[in-house]
């Protein structure tokens, strides 16, 4: 069971874990220096406050950064789950660009979900109405998620965002 993020992140322990990449969706060059694995989560205020400094890294080092995504949705966020589903079928019809894109528009959005905002989202990411209501409550996705929630379980990942930076741990919405 995951929490939210602490006010503190902890600090880096000094190891290196071995975090599979797998499938996931990835920005940036297969052989960028530096990767950073990112377990977030969707509906969560500290992951769309860490974007900016993520693609400030992008932008100033396109060749040498690269960055996967992992799903790690709160329990406590209700949209968080329905919002990942809605990318990963974005991702599905329209590859990891079709995925960024579906990023993109979420982290945009600020304060409270609801189901009218949610909706629109899906429409404007090419999900119809019926398919964004069967992901809010369906299955679809699932071994998928349940593959990076017991990778983030496996790695101790507490709280969401919560990176592995060339195998670092880095926890928090840091600058």
């Amino acid at each position: 069971a995951q929490s939210a993020a602490p006010s503190e992140p902890p600090e880096d322990d000094g190891k290196r874990y071995r975090v599979p990449l797998g499938a996931s969706p990835a920005r940036g060059p297969a052989d960028a220096l530096v990767t950073i694995v990112e377990f977030a989560d969707f509906e969560c205020p500290f992951c769309r406050k860490v974007t900016p400094t993520l693609e400030a890294l992008r932008a100033r080092y396109p060749s040498d950064v690269r960055i996967v995504w992992k799903n790690a949705p709160l329990s406590m966020h209700a949209y968080a789950l329905p919002l990942a589903r809605v990318a990963l079928t974005a991702r599905k019809t329209r590859g990891d660009a079709g995925f960024w894109e579906a990023h993109e528009r979420i982290t945009a959005l600020r304060g409270d979900f609801t189901d009218e905002i949610y909706l629109q989202l899906a429409e404007k990411l090419g999900v119809n109405e019926a398919l964004a209501r069967d992901l809010a409550t369906g299955t679809q996705f699932k071994d998928e998620l349940d593959q990076d929630d017991d990778l983030a379980e496996g790695l101790e990942v507490e709280g969401t965002p919560h990176f592995f930076i060339n195998g670092r741990r880095a926890a928090g919405a840091r600058s």
